[in-house]
């Protein structure tokens, strides 16, 4: 639905935390700035985990769908 317009796609389908965190923190460590990520999930806590994410490590989430499953998320790095 998204993934033509974002440069990175991450797939967390059925992934718990921790190792979420350390797949988001391996592709964002490539990624250069105003570059984005799609991230498609099915755990609400992850999307959350995502925001404490972006808040430390200085990226926006440009775009959050939580009314559905699967849950996506759009971060940018700035």
């Amino acid at each position: 639905m998204f993934k033509a317009k974002q440069q990175f796609y991450l797939n967390l389908t059925n992934i718990k935390c921790p190792y979420t965190l350390v797949k988001i923190k391996k592709i964002t460590s490539t990624m250069k700035y105003g570059e984005t990520l799609l991230i498609k999930t099915n755990n609400h806590l992850v999307i959350l985990d995502i925001q404490t994410f972006c808040e430390f490590m200085k990226f926006s989430m440009v775009k959050k769908i939580t009314n559905k499953l699967p849950y996506i998320c759009i971060i940018k790095k700035i």
